[in-house]
């Protein structure tokens, strides 16, 4: 057998150097692509953490909030059974009852 020489057009080559230009392209963009999904992931990893956090000291925040408040809540209670027990005349009795027991 006798080698053959395959010859290629300047429409062929222009075409194969087109090609390989586009794989060298196609190669960086999924690089670079793939290099962002992993900052993306690391931002969002550290927001979902500093969420996380914030969400804590939220709920400690409230859960302080609404203990000052029924603090809040039982000295106004005594102090208007305090208060209101000596105005207005009857019913002084039940409130220094009341007020023994606060």
């Amino acid at each position: 057998t006798t080698p053959t020489t395959q010859t290629t057009t300047p429409e062929q080559t222009a075409l194969i150097n087109e090609i390989r230009h586009l794989e060298k392209s196609t190669k960086n963009a999924l690089r670079t692509t793939a290099d962002e999904l992993e900052r993306l992931e690391h931002t969002s990893s550290k927001t979902r953490s500093t969420i996380d956090h914030l969400e804590r000291k939220l709920k400690v925040l409230e859960k302080k909030k609404k203990q000052q408040n029924q603090d809040d809540g039982y000295s106004t209670r005594r102090n208007s059974v305090i208060g209101n027990g000596t105005s207005g005349g009857g019913g002084g009795g039940v409130n220094k009852k009341l007020n023994s027991f606060l």
